[in-house]
């Protein structure tokens, strides 16, 4: 299998192909969960891939329901199905937590000081919604102190043991509510299941991957991620690129790879693989992927990182900036110019384009 193959077909499986009638709830319920720990660059990766939309369309999704954003895989924020969020945290929860042991010692997170945690924050969230300022409030009050990166920590624990998610933000701030509130009850899972779960969901929207990439994408160790593979290997074709295995679902197509995209920050078409070098050329990677771990908006031409950008949303206008790796050819830069003025029509603003 060609490189060429590989980008066609994982443009395909990301859904960064224009289908009309496609909606925001369509696109999390293919991926089950994607990126979310930059909010804002999270909203982009969901309305990259639904024509039409709006930042207004992707956060009415939130307030519906559509989507929950989350702790999960990797231990870091995610939007995810409402369908797939209890099942997948319900496998991965315990997985994550334990190895956080000499976290939980520095802060002092013992047994006693986490159960009192839980009875006040899900308490006090079994009456409604509360911002993390009400919640800081109503802990300090019963001496749990909520300085540094402790209050963040005790949330985390709280979302990735299955009790609480992120609820619809009251103005600039987060809300958190009561897992079971805002999703309802679902189907539990056998361990096999939720396994067989992970790796279908990845296969068929990251495929073409390999073993090490699904292993990478749900932090699981690679004899599970082998297990997984097994687990639903009728419903999977694989094929050779460089001496590598790559699975993908057999139903998988290969798509036109579009003229230009600009994709967000943490966009899973460059974050969810262990290696991102089919699509980034290693010289560049440190200008996209920081040392501490930031994953920059980029530029996609051919399917492969070219360039990345920027973006400051004003008043009245957004300002976006390019900054390609190479000079663009002329239909390139048309090309990513219209892509910066999808991303201000989602946006609700006034274009204002620049080069660096």
């Amino acid at each position: 299998m060609t490189r060429t193959e590989i980008i066609e077909r994982r443009l395909a499986a990301h859904l960064l192909v224009s289908e009309r009638g496609r909606s925001i709830a369509d696109v999390v319920a293919w991926f089950g969960a994607t990126q979310a720990q930059d909010q804002h660059q999270a909203k982009w990766a969901l309305g990259a891939r639904v024509p039409d939309s709006t930042m207004a369309l992707v956060e009415e999704a939130q307030h519906e329901r559509h989507y929950v954003r989350t702790w999960t895989m990797r231990g870091t924020l995610h939007h995810m199905a409402p369908n797939d969020v209890s099942w997948i945290n319900g496998y991965l929860g315990k997985r994550v937590l334990s190895i956080r042991g000499s976290l939980y010692r520095e802060y002092g997170f013992d047994a006693k000081t986490l159960a009192k945690i839980e009875a006040i924050v899900l308490g006090a969230l079994a009456k409604g919604p509360h911002t993390r300022i009400e919640l800081k409030v109503l802990l300090e009050a019963r001496k749990q102190r909520t300085d540094g990166f402790r209050f963040a920590h005790m949330m985390y624990h709280l979302a990735l043991s299955g009790y609480v998610c992120c609820g619809t933000p009251r103005g600039k701030q987060d809300t958190y509510v009561l897992l079971k509130d805002w999703v309802g009850q679902t189907a539990a899972r056998t361990s096999d299941e939720s396994l067989a779960g992970l790796a279908s969901l990845y296969f068929r929207s990251h495929g073409p991957a390999t073993m090490r990439d699904f292993a990478w994408w749900s932090g699981i160790p690679q004899r599970d991620a082998i297990r997984g593979i097994e687990l639903i290997r009728d419903e999977l074709t694989s094929a050779t690129s460089d001496a590598a295995e790559y699975f993908m679902m057999r139903a998988s197509e290969r798509a036109e790879i579009p003229k230009a995209l600009l994709l967000s920050g943490f966009d899973e078409y460059l974050l969810g693989y262990g290696d991102r070098s089919v699509v980034l050329d290693e010289p560049r990677s440190r200008e996209v992927v920081t040392v501490n771990g930031l994953f920059r908006p980029t530029i996609v031409i051919g399917g492969r990182v070219v360039g990345m950008w920027s973006r400051e949303i004003g008043a009245r206008q957004v300002d976006v900036t390019l900054t390609p790796f190479r000079a663009l050819k002329p239909a390139e830069r048309r090309a990513a110019e219209s892509e910066a003025a999808r991303v201000a029509a989602f946006i609700g603003k006034e274009l204002t384009l620049s080069y660096e």
